[in-house]
């Protein structure tokens, strides 16, 4: 399911078998002088409980920095008890 408009388009589309995620970029207009914020939606497909979270570019970057630390913080504990 997609929850972007129609002055939007996708501009990068990643799938996975249990998530996708999208860049949605608004399209180029002179008639909107403020365009919509881009987006990044991440769709969970589990087939129980499909999950969809949309992210303004800004709040996408802040979830990726605390995934990457969540990442590093699982490799420490990994590597600790090797």
């Amino acid at each position: 399911m997609l929850l972007f408009s129609k002055t939007t388009e996708i501009r990068y589309l990643a799938k996975y078998s249990s998530y996708e995620f999208r860049l949605a970029m608004p399209r180029p207009s002179p008639a909107l002088p403020n365009p919509e914020p881009s987006l990044v939606q991440l769709q969970f497909k589990d087939p129980q409980s499909q999950h969809n979270v949309v992210l303004s570019v800004g709040e996408f970057e802040a979830f990726y920095d605390a995934l990457s630390r969540l990442m590093e913080y699982i490799r420490r504990e990994y590597e600790a008890r090797q």
